[in-house]
């Protein structure tokens, strides 16, 4: 039997960046809840790998990153958001100069947010 200590905790690190509950979590990776339940509280402590699949599929990172720890990314793995992928998806579909105008105010927004300390940008109110 492996040590599942390490992995969980990275699950739970993950699931807490993406601001995700253990009943989001289930939808998203179609593991019932009691099953997520039991994974996360160490019950279950060697999960089937189709369930770790899931797992990280949903709370988008790889197993690799949940098994071992690796990642390509040097920044916490966040699972993206529907509205960010439109946004992706459009700029991608942008001109080169709506492009250059848009990095520049989000960059510009997320620097003064991050001075101020907010992390997720004004509210909306």
């Amino acid at each position: 039997m492996y040590d599942f200590a390490p992995i969980l905790a990275r699950i739970k690190q993950v699931k807490k960046a993406a601001n995700m509950t253990n009943e989001e979590l289930s939808k998203a990776s179609g593991i019932p809840f009691g099953t997520i339940n039991k994974i996360l509280s160490g019950d279950t402590q060697e999960p089937k790998l189709p369930a770790l699949m899931a797992i990280a599929s949903a709370l988008g990172t790889s197993v690799d990153y949940l098994v071992y720890g690796a990642s390509n990314s040097a920044s916490v793995i966040q699972k993206i958001k529907p509205e960010e992928e439109r946004l992706f998806a459009d700029y991608r579909d942008a001109s080169e100069e709506i492009r250059g105008a848009a990095a520049s105010m989000l960059h510009d927004s997320a620097e003064r947010n991050r001075k101020d300390g907010l992390m997720n940008g004004p509210s909306a109110g």
